[in-house]
This record gives structure tokens, sequence and C-alpha cells, in this order.
């Protein structure tokens, strides 16, 4: 693979070949991404989103906030923090019926996958998370794609997700290891670490990202790329058991039939 090239005002990077094993990205390659003109990023996002999907369907979602307000982390962005003075009001834990009624209506209005979000510091063996598992469950047999955030948690609860039928589970980076204690103080960045390691050990697929303009510096962002790049790295291996097999590289999703699609 030869390094970045510059042309004109945008700069290139050289993509692997088929077959050919993605490696990591230099910061300055990824400055060099940076840099590039809008337009032409979305150009090159649509044209490699061509090479594995329809171009005019897309997923819908239903995000379900499952436990909402009074997390003690104190993440400085958050409006759910206790930390801070807020319009958001702590509510308890739903119950299993309420979600999976709210997922019920989501599936008959389009939705193949359904997030379901806590405002937890993490997860905890306890009554609240066996909860959680039961609700994972019930919303997967309605033949959907089941997605989580919790907050922390360690290989065995990583497990027990995978085994109530969990598809994805979302877990930021938020900001590069260097800035972060300008963000939040209530964990450190080797913590969000742990935590995509253990989901990584199982075959629930990882979605994870950062904010890049937490910082105001550039480098701040260029790193936390490189860290989501090297971290976030899914398996080839397609979760797919149909004969409407999922082509892309890194891509684990479970195909769905048309009418599981909406039309854009």
């Amino acid at each position: 693979m030869s390094a970045a090239v510059a042309t004109g005002s945008a700069a290139t990077v050289d993509r692997p070949t088929s077959g050919e094993a993605p490696t990591g990205l230099s910061r300055a390659e990824v400055q060099a991404i940076h840099d590039t003109p809008v337009l032409e990023l979305v150009y090159r996002a649509a044209t490699i989103h061509r090479q594995f999907h329809d171009p005019g369907e897309v997923q819908v979602c239903k995000l379900i906030s499952i436990k909402t307000g009074g997390c003690p982390e104190n993440c400085g962005y958050c409006s759910q923090s206790a930390h801070h003075d807020t319009a958001v009001k702590a509510e308890p834990l739903m119950e299993c019926d309420d979600v999976l009624e709210t997922a019920r209506r989501a599936k008959e209005a389009g939705v193949t996958r359904v997030c379901m979000g806590a405002a937890w510091r993490e997860v905890k063996d306890n009554r609240q998370f066996d909860r959680v598992l039961e609700m994972v469950k019930q919303v997967n047999d309605l033949g959907v794609e089941v997605c989580c955030t919790l907050g922390m948690l360690n290989e065995s609860q990583a497990k027990r997700l995978e085994e109530a039928g969990l598809h994805a589970y979302n877990h930021n980076l938020d900001t590069s290891e260097e800035y972060y204690d300008r963000v939040v103080t209530t964990r450190t960045f080797a913590d969000r670490l742990n935590t995509i390691a253990s989901v990584r050990k199982t075959n629930v697929t990882v979605c994870a990202g950062g904010i890049l303009g937490l910082a105001r510096a550039l480098l701040t962002g260029c790193r936390c790329c490189i860290r989501w790049r090297r971290w976030i790295r899914r398996r080839s291996r397609c979760r797919s058991t149909s004969s409407r097999k999922c082509t892309a590289r890194r891509c684990r999703t479970t195909p769905r039939s048309a009418s599981g699609r909406r039309s854009a």
C-alpha cells in the first residue's frame, strides 16, 4: 500500500484491494482525510456504500431510552448526567412489557433495528440487568435486530447479552486519550477500551465513534480516529445464514428482506 498522495486541494489515501487486510492509518493520513472537501468525502463514501448496499434502501431504527437521567458520570456534553442542571428528569428502568409494546409498534412502522439505552455508568449483575436481558430476548424474538448502550461491562456480561440475542453494542470513545480527562473524570479512556475489548470477545458487533468537535485542536480529533480504527475494526466473518449474504469485508449484519427496509 502506498502512502497518502495529495492531488489538487484533496488528499487521497489508497484503500486496501479486495481481500487485503486493512492496516492502521497514520496521523498524517487521518488529517489528510479530515482536510478533504466535504463533498469529495460524500462522493467517496457513497461510492463505497454502493459496492455493498442498495442505494435506494435505508435501515430504519428505533431508539428507546429504557433508563433516563440520573447518570453518575460527569460527561461534559451529556444532559443525562446527574452532575448537570438540565431539564432531563431521572426515571426508573422501564418494564419489559412497555419496551416490548414500543418495539412491536416500531416494527409495524417498518423498523428493523431497536436500540435500547440506559443512563448507567456500568452494568451490574442484579435484577435490573436481568430485566434488560429479558428485554433483549423478547425484542429479538420479534424478528428485529437489537442494539444496547448500557455503559461499561465485563466479558461475562457481554456474553450474557450475546446469549440473549444482542446484535450490537454501542460504546463511544468520545475523544482522544490525551484530552479525555478534560471531558469526563468519573472514568478513564482505558475503561472504554476495556469494555470494547470485552464485547469483541463475543459475536456481538461493536458500534462506536467519537465527537470530533469536542476538542478545538485538530490533532485531538485525529488521535481519536486512529484509536477508534485500531480498536473498533470488525471481524471479517459474516453472521448471515441465508443465501443473500452480505459481501462487505467488515460487515456481520444479518440480511433482511426488501420488506424489512424502507425505500429512500
